[in-house]
């Protein structure tokens, strides 16, 4: 780094201490740079996984026009139901995603 630059996670002035990518480093500022090889652990989604998230959507919208909603009008149950069919979702549709070859 030979020039001022912000830092990647937090936007402070970074100090020279960075993650290599393929697009080019990502530097860092000392507090995040203490983070540095929890930052290089996180995942991102991938465009499959990002695909199924859209089943997801799909479940929740199904799941509050049939119950409503005002989340904060849901008991525990209708809650964990709620998850329930958005965690399905997301399933079922990485299952028909990869079941069409994608």
């Amino acid at each position: 780094m030979t020039h001022p630059t912000a830092c990647h996670c937090c936007g402070f002035r970074a100090t020279g201490i960075g993650i290599a990518t393929k697009t080019g480093n990502q530097w860092l500022c000392p507090d995040c740079a203490k983070l540095a090889r929890r930052i290089a652990t996180i995942k991102r989604l991938d465009p499959l996984e990002q695909m199924a998230i859209d089943g997801g959507i799909e479940a929740a919208n199904k799941f509050m026009s049939a119950n409503g909603a005002d989340l904060s009008k849901y008991n525990e149950e209708n809650a964990r139901m709620m998850i329930k069919a958005i965690w399905t979702g997301c399933a079922e549709r990485m299952r028909a995603i990869i079941g069409a070859g994608a």
